[in-house]
């Protein structure tokens, strides 16, 4: 009986102490949900900031302040995590995690893997550079733009500095 009690005893001492331990740490972690992912959930440790590196300078993204404080979900930025391969002429520009090429993409299960015209992403009269050339950079851009509009949207590139640091 004095076994019981002192294991009961142990287990709660050890899970007071892994929460404290948990709410102390600086990284931001989060439980990859089971049933978005099909596989049992994880905790994952994620990193405060991410650097992000350009030729305007880097960007210095706060993953903690989108992960913890907005609760966005990790495929709202990180879209691999769900998306299937697509079949494209522009694969070099599919490189990136930030990229959401579903939002354009079809993903309709009779037609995956198979991208839609050329003139859904390349108007046949572009406003601006970005949407005759839809890099991998106009896409980031223009998914930061969806949430970031205070001095960094559409105009950004007047603004530069809001989000990219200058190389000394």
């Amino acid at each position: 009986m004095l076994k019981i009690h002192v294991s009961i005893g142990v287990v709660i001492l050890l899970t007071g102490a892994l929460q404290c331990y948990g709410q102390e740490r600086n990284e931001a972690e989060t439980a990859v949900d089971e049933k978005s992912s099909g596989s049992p959930p994880v905790t994952v440790r994620l990193p405060k900031d991410i650097t992000l590196e350009s030729s305007a300078g880097e960007v210095v993204l706060p993953h903690d302040v989108h992960v913890r404080d907005k609760k966005l979900k990790c495929a709202r930025c990180h879209h691999q995590i769900h998306a299937e391969d697509l079949d494209t002429p522009h694969a070099e520009y599919l490189e990136s995690s930030l990229v959401n090429c579903q939002v354009c993409h079809n993903t309709n299960p009779e037609n995956s893997n198979k991208y839609y015209k050329c003139s859904l992403c390349h108007p046949s009269e572009p406003a601006d550079i970005s949407d005759e050339t839809l890099s991998s950079k106009v896409v980031i851009h223009k998914s930061c733009w969806e949430c970031h509009d205070a001095g960094t949207g559409v105009e950004a590139s007047r603004g530069c500095s809001n989000c990219h640091t200058k190389n000394e």
